[in-house]
């Protein structure tokens, strides 16, 4: 018995219920016993169709039409030639680009691109060429025409655009946000007062213990102006709660930082260079999966290799990777295990 999710499935997969807009295409006459409410959209069934625009008969399975989007082919083929005709004459009608739009020539890239031919480029012209933004830097491609019909530009200032007030004098942010502005990094040179509150430009920021960091700008705003290292973004509160005791209770400084080996980035928790020793904290909602575990072990190994003793916190049901692994009882208060905790660390650094 088919129960009757895979009922209504089937249902919607009919002809008649996805694609009802080809129904009236297809040749009745011509269905030989075929009932159309037992016609699929992935059916590959050659039937006969007329065409509603020109009465063109032709012979196409309902997965072409329906799935792989054909149609007609005498109307196709007379859409295709248009659009190529259209350029064609663009090309006549319209002069080179240099002299009918010679701002929109000056954004041509001439190192990138094939200066004779660029020359003789016409404005209707459909070549892809490489073009640079004379305010942000940025190099993309794009057909002549596009720019010249549809009025395209660059990319990555349309982007810029999408918010809706400038960053520079908004009410609603801080103040400190113009002050924490260094440079733009992707794309280059583009000034403040040109970014917008959705904009996805890259760049370098400086909080007020100095530290430098990289955030797009939309980020930037949605974490209220915060340091990504004073903050440490990515850690869980419950994570920063115990790195904070550790700290405290053992006087021992640390640093959180992504450890590099071999080009791959290997997340680090608790990193303190003195004792060589990487604490990380593996919750059970994040860790649970085997494919994690896969990788926990992986990173310590790794770590272990480059001579850091890993002591990772196992929280819940998480079976230990190593004997230097300690169990934290999930929910469970810093207060009720802290000082095993940190008699445990003291052990296994000595």
């Amino acid at each position: 018995m088919l129960n009757a999710d895979i009922l209504l499935r089937i249902q919607r997969s009919k002809l008649n219920k996805s694609h009802p807009d080809l129904i009236s295409e297809i040749d009745l006459g011509k269905l030989d016993n075929i009932l159309i409410e037992n016609l699929h959209k992935s059916s590959k069934v050659k039937i006969s169709w007329r065409c509603s625009s020109c009465s063109h008969e032709w012979l196409a399975t309902p997965a072409s039409r329906a799935l792989g989007g054909t149609g007609c082919p005498p109307c196709a083929r007379k859409i295709k030639a248009l659009k190529s005709s259209s350029i064609k004459k663009l090309n006549k009608k319209h002069g080179l680009l240099s002299l009918e739009y010679p701002n929109l020539f000056k954004e041509i890239d001439l190192v990138g691109n094939d200066i004779q031919k660029v020359a003789n480029t016409t404005s209707g012209s459909g070549r892809s060429i490489l073009w640079k933004c004379q305010d942000c830097g940025h190099k993309w491609s794009a057909a002549v025409y596009s720019r010249v019909l549809k009025g395209r530009g660059c990319p990555i200032c349309a982007r810029t655009k999408r918010g809706n007030h400038n960053l520079d004098g908004s009410s609603d942010l801080p103040i400190e946000l113009k002050n924490s502005f260094i440079r733009s990094i992707k794309p280059l040179n583009v000034k403040f007062e040109k970014l917008t509150q959705g904009s996805d430009v890259i760049a370098l920021w400086r909080c007020n213990n100095n530290h430098e960091y990289i955030a797009r700008v939309r980020n930037h705003i949605n974490n209220m102006n915060q340091c990504s290292i004073c903050h440490e973004v990515g850690s869980s509160n419950q994570e920063r709660e115990i790195l904070t005791a550790i700290t405290e209770a053992l006087c021992i400084p640390y640093q959180k930082a992504p450890y590099k080996v071999a080009g791959f980035r290997y997340p680090v928790d608790f990193l303190s260079e003195a004792h060589n020793l990487v604490i990380q904290f593996d919750s059970e909602y994040y860790h649970e999966k085997p494919e994690k575990l896969l990788s926990d072990k992986k990173n310590t190994e790794t770590l272990a290799k480059l001579g850091y003793k890993v002591i990772r916190l196992r929280e819940g049901n998480l079976p230990k990777i190593s004997q230097s692994d300690f169990k934290l009882e999930k929910n469970a208060k810093i207060s009720d295990y802290i000082e095993n905790l940190t008699s445990h660390i003291a052990r296994e650094i000595k």
